[in-house]
This record gives C-alpha cells, structure tokens and sequence, in this order.
C-alpha cells in the first residue's frame, strides 16, 4: 500500500525551525482517504433582471481521515496544523495543496499513549471563471525518453549487493522503494558508494514494456499498466496511468474477442478505486485497458489473466 504524504513548511522560521532556506518537513502516514465530498464555491451578482451571473467558481474535495497515532506524532500533526504552507499527495498520486486542515482528538485510549485523531482538509479541484483564460494547452504526447537497464526493489540483492549478482555498473536502473512505494531512477557506479541519483532526470524512461513518468516529487511513477484482483466474483482493476488521462477497460471471456467494459474513467478514479468487472464461475478472463487524453492516444496496456475457480 502506498502511504499518504504530508509536507508542511511555513514563510517565516518558527518553532525552533529554520524555514528561510527553504526547508520542508515531510511525514508518511499508513492511511486511506476513503471518499471525499465536493463543495462548490460561487461568486458572481445578479444582473437588472434579477439573473445571478457567476463571476468565479470553484470546487473543493473534502477529506477526512481517522487513524490512531502515538501521542508525539499527534504533537507533529498539531504543529503542521499551524503551518502556512502543506502539502498533501494521496495514495493515489494526486497531489495539492490543502486550503483548509484540522486536526482534532477524538479520545485517549486507555494508557492514555495513543490518540484517536480525526483529520480533515480540503484541496482545489476545480475552479472556473466567466472568460477563456482556462484554455487548456495541448502538449506534446509522452514518448519514451530514455531506455534504462533494468528495474529493482530497494529489498533485492541487486540492489543491495549489485556487484556480486552481476548487476552491469554504468548504467540507469529503476529503483522501488517497498516501504515508500516510490520510484527513482539511479545510476550504479563503480566506487565506494555504487548508487547514485543522476543529474539528468528525464520525463518519460522505460524498460521493456514498462515506462514511468518523473512527477512533481522528483520520483517516478508506472503508467499504462495494470493490476487485477478477484475477490468473490468481482475483478478490481487498477490501471496506473498518466496525468490527465482516461482508461477504458476491455476484457475478454474464455478467449473470446476483447470487448468493452464500462464506460472510459478518469485517471484519479482508474488508480484509486480501480474498474471493477463482474465475473463468472468456471471463465478464464483476461484484462487491459485502453489509455487516453484530449490529444493522445497511447494504446493498450499490459494484459492480465484472472482465472475464476
């Protein structure tokens, strides 16, 4: 499971802390959003017929959280709440800044060690104004930039001991971290110490079938792939894909002809809940889907096979 990432930092030094330079705090923490609930923000006057006319809208996601923390780290959680400036990146990817962010106890437990916390903070989702000034720019359709050498968990021995598992030195390799989630792409060396991070960092990398984006932390993520679960006669399907990209998911049936399933979603639904597919007793299925945007077209991902017992 990938971990909510919290980043705070303030204009000004406070605490004890030296912000001036430029420092942020970063905390991980073992949770899940869950659902957030939408606000809509509207601005405007009513014109001589009495019709109100929006100047400015926006919308909001609202997010809750509920979790038990260690009473220091309810202490941090306090501290970041006076922050100027904090950050949240969800399990999902998605990542912005909060405009509002709470924090309040819900009860010691009976040591009186941990804390029943409830966290809620809202984002900027969407806004819109009266004019075209929201015009969205087309860019250019993400190709792959750089051909590494191979990919690696941070719990491997490739990773840990690559010299004596005959990892090739001098080349990039694709590095991910299991405590973390994250990816980063590293140089390995011949020296004392054999990873690095290279000066360059390109946008788009890939290996074989697998490509990653660089995103706005600086590490890497898969795109154009899929994972499938079944649970029950259910298959959740979660397709990692691009920023500001749509996936359609197509399966086929004890090897029938790929069909479509459902309606395209949108990247932050495809990654977070996933497409879920009904299935049957006794089928062998097997899955990929279809990845998109406003002028890019990038084809099909990976294929899974589900057998259904």
């Amino acid at each position: 499971m990938a971990y909510l990432k919290l980043e705070y930092w303030n204009s000004c030094d406070i605490g004890g802390l030296l912000y001036q330079t430029g420092y942020k705090n970063i905390m991980y923490l073992n949770v899940d959003v869950g659902k957030p609930v939408f606000e809509t923000i509207e601005e405007g006057q009513e014109d001589g017929d009495k019709n109100f006319v929006s100047f400015y809208t926006k919308m909001v996601k609202k997010y809750k959280i509920e979790t038990i923390l260690p009473e220091y780290q309810f202490d941090v959680i306090n501290f970041a709440s006076i922050h100027d400036y904090k950050q949240i990146t969800l399990n999902n990817g998605e990542s912005s800044r909060c405009l509002t962010f709470q924090v309040e106890n819900k009860g010691w437990d009976n040591n009186g060690a941990d804390v029943q916390v409830e966290i809620s903070f809202s984002v900027d989702y969407i806004t819109k104004t009266n004019c075209c000034n929201d015009k969205i720019e087309l860019s250019r359709c993400a190709t792959c930039e750089k051909t590494i050498s191979g990919m690696w968990a941070t719990t491997s021995l490739q990773y840990t001991d690559p010299f004596n598992t005959m990892v090739l030195p001098n080349r990039y390799y694709m590095i991910y971290d299991t405590i973390t989630g994250q990816s980063t792409l590293m140089y390995l060396t011949t020296k004392d110490i054999p990873w690095r991070i290279p000066d360059t960092q390109w946008n788009y990398v890939c290996f074989g079938a697998y490509k990653w984006y660089l995103d706005n932390s600086g590490h890497y993520r898969i795109y154009q792939y899929l994972e499938s679960t079944l649970t029950g006669l259910v298959v959740n399907n979660v397709c990692q894909c691009l920023p500001n990209t749509w996936a359609q998911l197509y399966v086929s049936d004890n090897g029938g002809a790929y069909v479509v399933s459902g309606a395209p979603v949108y990247m932050s639904t495809a990654m977070s809940n996933g497409i879920n597919h009904t299935v049957i007793s006794g089928h062998n299925y097997k899955f990929k889907f279809y990845m998109f945007n406003n002028n890019c077209t990038y084809g099909y991902s990976n294929e899974v096979t589900v057998i259904v017992p």
